[in-house]
């Protein structure tokens, strides 16, 4: 599975919007949109390849979108620094809960 950002959605373009659009070229397993950008899940390299190839820049609902391989490591790469911070020997740092609170 692969990953796409999807960048600069027009307001009110909802779930099932982009995932018609992206489903054109190629599997889609899984798309959610979080009010300006989204992701875009899917199946093979192969279609995240088509599908950023003929899917940048496109013009959805008056805005052209941007759309890229996803470079984030998401939420299991934040969870792993953030247990690094929060237990850099395997013991609790109370002043580190801040950062936790914050970041949640």
């Amino acid at each position: 599975m692969v990953k796409i950002f999807v960048g600069n959605i027009a307001e009110g373009v909802s779930d099932s919007d982009l995932r018609m659009l992206f489903e054109k070229h190629g599997k889609v397993t899984e798309c959610d949109v979080l009010g300006s950008y989204g992701f875009v899940h899917v199946d093979s390299e192969n279609d995240a390849e088509i599908a950023i190839n003929n899917l940048d820049k496109t013009i959805l609902r008056g805005q052209p979108i941007n759309v890229e391989k996803s470079k984030g490591s998401g939420v299991r790469g934040m969870r792993s620094r953030l247990s690094t911070l929060l237990y850099p020997n395997k013991r609790y740092v109370l002043r580190d809960l801040e950062l936790l609170v914050i970041c949640h």
